[in-house]
């Protein structure tokens, strides 16, 4: 029996580490078939997130919202660098779901269920049997790795394409697979539960200020108690904010009881029950979409594959000095001899993890973006509010007057006869199926496509809102009263804020 655990360990190496070394890991063949799992399962939600999200990935000339790329110089190409982006990072996917599929089909058949946990032999797929045990360990080994280069290169490339791509969950598949990509399980291991900390404790500190305890804490507290047949609405206003900042208080305390080997299985139950609570309260109760849901589903299996079900204890809080050091971040572990390459692919690989986690603390300072810093439901993030003149309506694109209609219908006719509003959060949701990307930057560029279909200059205005103060929730506001002001306030970003060139001008009838 111990035979075959260590024959089935030596397995699970040549097939992720595609090395012939017998000394590469430590770790239980269990904890190493969830890491192949945890692979198998970021994948299939990616696909899942894809199909859910189809029309923000797939380009259209006829598409309302153009996209903006997240550099100047991705402004000028065509629709073929998104088709070839988008099937790179496809043809990854599935490699790396059959990938892992394939290696945990032949590690359990290896192990013949010996000392494995129950869910993993149900899992034995008995129809891959038969010609799974012919594939050469080195061949699924060349392949994940071209699958995981595959979805980094394509991802990046949809991102610089299209900065409303860089959703936060896509945002994590990309650092995901970077993880994936480093040489050895333990080091695997320490990254990942270190990535998905910071996740809980950044999105926890972004929630913990006026805004989100007064406007979205509030819907959040509303939804839950409605179920006892509740409503909060006439409580003491210092009690529903306290009792709305108890749901960022229950990610930093996920967040702390993760960081100690001690704590560390119990509050990956936890995260799991967690992430299963905001699934019924934001699908069952606030109808978000199918891409909310899907995630927070990735969220609870993932604490039980990194936190709750692993035997291995890489350590706690000093397991992040331990990893950056000269035999992990400066050296290439993949080779034989311990030699220091400072420009080694896994020096690079933890250099850029090391930025993920480090850069959303400048959030607040305008240095990095609001979602790749994990605000997730903050509202304290910046934005623009736009308005056009209600003769120049005719010209908006039929989805967006469609919206209009629906939002004024009911307003006063002097109200609307000042100016309408631009719902640049709902028109995102019904055309593209994901949130409006919260940085003023992008809802800027949205502006500027406005700005050239309806052909006249002084009959749109806007104001450019900074993000929210944490204390008072106060904000800064720039005015721009016509189109010229709208276009020229796109110097004051780093980066771009220019619709894509090959769009149509106008999708009206």
């Amino acid at each position: 029996m111990v035979a075959q655990q260590a024959d089935t360990s030596l397995l699970a190496n040549d097939l992720i580490d595609g090395s012939d070394r017998r000394d590469r890991t430590n770790l239980p063949i269990r904890t190493q078939l969830l890491l192949i799992a945890l692979e198998c399962w970021s994948a299939a939600c990616a696909i899942c997130l894809l199909v859910a999200t189809c029309a923000l990935w797939i380009p259209s000339a006829n598409r309302e919202i153009p996209p903006i790329p997240l550099i100047t110089a991705c402004v000028a190409l065509g629709p073929a660098w998104d088709v070839m982006a988008l099937l790179s990072l496809t043809l990854g996917l599935f490699g790396l779901s059959s990938c892992s599929v394939w290696t945990l089909s032949l590690c359990l058949i290896r192990s013949k269920g010996e000392e494995l946990p129950k869910y993993a032999v149900a899992a034995h797929a008995t129809v891959l049997r038969t010609h799974l045990l012919t594939l050469r360990p080195s061949n699924l080994y060349t392949v994940r790795r071209v699958s995981l280069w595959l979805i980094v290169a394509g991802g990046m490339t949809l991102v610089l394409l299209d900065q409303l791509r860089l959703q936060a969950w896509f945002f994590q598949l990309l650092l995901f697979c970077l993880v994936f990509l480093l040489p050895t399980p333990e080091l695997r291991l320490k990254w990942l539960q270190m990535m998905v900390i910071s996740i809980y404790a950044y999105s926890a500190i972004g929630k913990l200020d006026y805004q989100f305890l007064n406007t979205v804490g509030q819907d959040f507290l509303q939804a839950m108690v409605r179920t006892f047949g509740m409503d909060c609405q006439n409580w003491n206003g210092t009690v529903r904010v306290l009792l709305a900042s108890g749901f960022p208080i229950c990610e930093l305390m996920l967040a702390a009881g993760l960081c100690f080997v001690r704590f560390r299985r119990l509050t990956g139950w936890a995260a799991c029950l967690f992430h299963l609570t905001l699934l019924w309260l934001l699908g069952g109760q606030l109808g978000h979409s199918w891409g909310v849901l899907i995630w927070n589903l990735q969220f609870a299996v993932q604490a039980l594959l990194l936190f709750a079900l692993p035997t291995a204890r890489p350590g706690n809080l000093c397991f992040v000095f331990s990893t950056i050091g000269k035999h992990s971040l400066a050296t290439d572990l993949t080779l034989a001899e311990q030699r220091v390459r400072w420009f080694a692919p896994n020096f690079l690989i933890q250099a850029c993890l090391v930025l993920a986690i480090v850069l959303p603390a400048t959030e607040r300072l305008g240095w990095w973006d609001h979602w790749p810093s994990w605000a997730l439901y903050a509202p304290h993030s910046s934005r623009v509010q736009v308005w056009v003149a209600p003769h120049v309506g005719e010209s908006l694109p039929i989805a967006l007057r469609q919206i209009i209609e629906q939002s004024t219908k009911d307003q006063p006719e002097n109200q609307v006869n000042t100016g309408i509003e631009i719902p640049l959060a709902t028109w995102s949701l019904q055309v593209l199926g994901v949130p409006v990307y919260p940085q003023a930057r992008y809802q800027l560029g949205l502006s500027r496509h406005l700005s050239t279909i309806i052909h006249d200059q002084y009959a749109i205005r806007a104001e450019l809102r900074s993000f929210a103060g944490r204390l008072e929730g106060g904000r800064t506001i720039q005015e721009l009263f016509n189109a010229d002001q709208i276009h020229s306030a796109s110097a004051q970003f780093w980066l771009n804020s220019q619709p894509r060139s090959f769009r149509s001008k106008s999708n009206s009838p």
